[in-house]
């Protein structure tokens, strides 16, 4: 959905254009909603913990991420200006302790013109809390030798797979996704330290990319740990 409030910009787009007038990149930005339910009903930000909203535009085809944030009771938030190109957009619902509550991840790329505002529209986080419970989320991406992202058809992988072991325990629990997904969150896991294992998989489950990072993750009671994106690279695609 474009946003119909161009005007608000332009004397910024003029001073850019005048600014650097030997300069052919063109730039835009993106416009976010939000709003919150909890099992079901609406829901205030302070209702279900919140204090913030984190805002992440990564480029498809490579570059680092920018972020912006706004405050959670705000309910839209606009970015700086971005480089024309498409872009994913990831949303981190975040308590006072810099905790992310839930993470939404649109399935589909947005494609920023030149002096452009694009809204992407409202982002729905649905909060449910199981009392002594948490969950991981994750998102993964698969690039090919020059690192394009590629589709996983591309790639022959058909699952990723998210292992978790307990520190203290042992206990292994053992997450399957389907590929095109490129997001999940965890079913309820008991609070504490794990280690982490995520695999791709074809069709008859052999594994054909894998990373086991060194760190840690926390589980906390009734939140939402952010494992953050995982990109398989195809060296031989």
């Amino acid at each position: 959905m474009k946003n119909l409030i161009r005007s608000s910009l332009l004397v910024g787009f003029v001073a850019l254009a005048s600014s650097s007038c030997t300069s052919s990149t063109l730039y835009g930005q993106f416009v976010v909603h939000w709003s919150i339910t909890s099992n079901g009903g609406a829901a205030t930000c302070s209702q279900v913990g919140a204090t913030t909203i984190q805002v992440y535009a990564t480029p498809v085809f490579g570059g680092a991420s920018q972020v912006y944030s706004a405050p959670c009771g705000q309910a839209a938030l606009t970015t700086g200006l971005l480089v024309a190109d498409d872009y994913w957009i990831d949303v981190d619902l975040v308590d006072a302790g810099g905790n992310v509550i839930d993470t939404i991840s649109p399935q589909t790329s947005f494609s920023l013109l030149g002096d452009d505002i694009l809204d992407i529209g409202t982002v729905l986080f649905n909060e449910t809390t199981v009392t002594g419970q948490g969950y991981f989320s994750v998102s993964w991406t698969l690039t090919d030798h020059s690192g394009r992202a590629i589709a996983c058809s591309t790639a022959g992988a058909t699952k990723f797979q998210l292992t978790t072991t307990n520190v203290s325990n042992s206990a292994v629990d053992i997450f399957l996704y389907n590929c095109t997904m490129g997001t999940a969150v965890t079913d309820p896991l008991p609070p504490g330290f794990y280690r982490v294992q995520v695999d791709l998989l074809d069709s008859s489950n052999r594994m054909l990319n894998s990373f086991t990072p060194t760190s840690h993750y926390a589980i906390a009671d009734g939140r939402i740990t952010r494992l953050g994106t995982f990109e398989f690279n195809f060296s031989n695609i």
